[in-house]
């Protein structure tokens, strides 16, 4: 869902377009989940097969109804819905790299875009090959499997918690600068940040059996090391550390005196 917040500067109404697609994904696909899961569970009560422990639900689900076959239909919407998952983090991943190539973070050749849809195609590229060179990979050494995806979706889940909950805090002092913190704007924040806080606590306490204790340790400590060379960056004064956010703030400003410029446009007209 917060893959549509990457297009800020593409959307041509982003304030409100991607509001409603955030507000519209997380709302429409929280009811899909409940209700899904409250399906689920009905449908394995009373029966032989264990809801928790089942590695397909909705397979075993169309075999405890008798419609065993659907079960091909099912797995066809599961690949479906892996497809748009990736796609949703092509586009993200290859438009932040973008915006850290614009800024002298990342190579030059990742804010090239293409001439017929001016989308970062280089990123593109490049994430579209590590995904399935890393696919190939595991197929390869027959490790393509939940166990090896759990792995992988745990430490990367845990990372985009992390940056919900600075974002859940940095919002709270964005909105302070701008002079329109509100109340219910601080409760909301401090409410995101303590569910999202609570995830960790939750991973560490009781310890999870390994080798899910080892992700949470290494994911933390990469979040240490990552602290300390930003820590060593802005006692040297790098100048890598002015550039991050230059390209946002430029193209924010152009935006807003185009908006002034239509704005006293409007006004002339309707003093005309």
């Amino acid at each position: 869902f917060e893959s549509s917040t990457i297009f800020g500067q593409e959307a041509k109404h982003p304030t409100r377009s991607i509001t409603q697609a955030l507000a519209g994904s997380v709302g429409l696909v929280g009811l899909l989940f409940v209700f899904s899961a409250y399906v689920m569970y009905m449908g394995f009560e009373g029966t032989k097969y264990n809801l928790a422990t089942s590695p397909s639900p909705l397979a075993d689900l169309a075999t405890i109804n008798g419609v065993a076959p659907f079960r091909y239909v099912i797995f066809a919407g599961v690949a479906i819905s892996i497809f748009s998952v990736v796609a949703a983090v092509l586009n993200s991943t290859s438009r932040l790299m973008f915006t850290l190539s614009r800024e002298g973070l990342m190579p030059p050749a990742f804010s090239r875009l293409g001439k017929r849809t001016l989308t970062p195609v280089v990123g593109l590229g490049v994430m579209t090959a590590i995904n399935v060179v890393t696919a190939v990979i595991l197929l390869l050494i027959n490790k393509s499997n939940l166990t090896v995806y759990g792995y992988f979706s745990s430490f990367a889940g845990y990372g985009a918690i992390l940056a919900y909950l600075i974002v859940s805090l940095a919002a709270l002092g964005y909105l302070y600068k701008l002079g329109k913190l509100r109340p219910n704007h601080v409760v909301a924040g401090l409410i995101a940040a303590a569910a999202l806080g609570y995830v960790f606590y939750a991973s560490l306490v009781p310890v999870q059996a390994a080798p899910f204790d080892w992700l949470i340790y290494s994911f933390f400590g990469t979040v240490v090391i990552v602290a300390l060379v930003y820590a060593v960056l802005a006692a040297r004064r790098s100048p890598a550390l002015a550039r991050v956010g230059s390209s946002v703030d430029k193209d924010t400003a152009a935006e807003q005196a185009d908006e002034l410029r239509e704005a006293d446009t409007a006004r002339e007209r309707g003093g005309v």
